[in-house]
């Protein structure tokens, strides 16, 4: 058996492709302005720390947290079956 304990936070993953495309629209926006810099192999060697693996990593990385932590608040729950439990005895104040 398997639910969620707050399967309202799994509405936030609608939110993910909304940041994908506008990671996507910053990313393709840099290029250009990178370009409307200078020449592409020029630019390089003048900015070598300037990597786009790592920046691509550092996305996916936060996306992908971002991902678990969403499925994480929902509470996913496993279980082999569904039990009815009555709790019994006295509430003090």
């Amino acid at each position: 058996m398997f639910r969620f304990g707050n399967p309202e936070y799994l509405w936030l993953f609608v939110v993910m492709p909304l940041l994908l495309a506008l990671y996507i629209y910053l990313n393709i926006k840099k290029r250009k302005d990178v370009q409307k810099m200078g020449v592409l192999s020029t630019l390089k060697k003048m900015m070598p720390e300037l990597s786009l693996k790592r920046s691509y990593l550092k996305f996916w990385l936060i996306f992908a947290a971002l991902c678990i932590a969403i499925f994480m608040i929902s509470r996913p729950q496993f279980g082999t079956k569904v039990q009815t439990v009555e709790k019994e005895g006295i509430e003090l104040v």
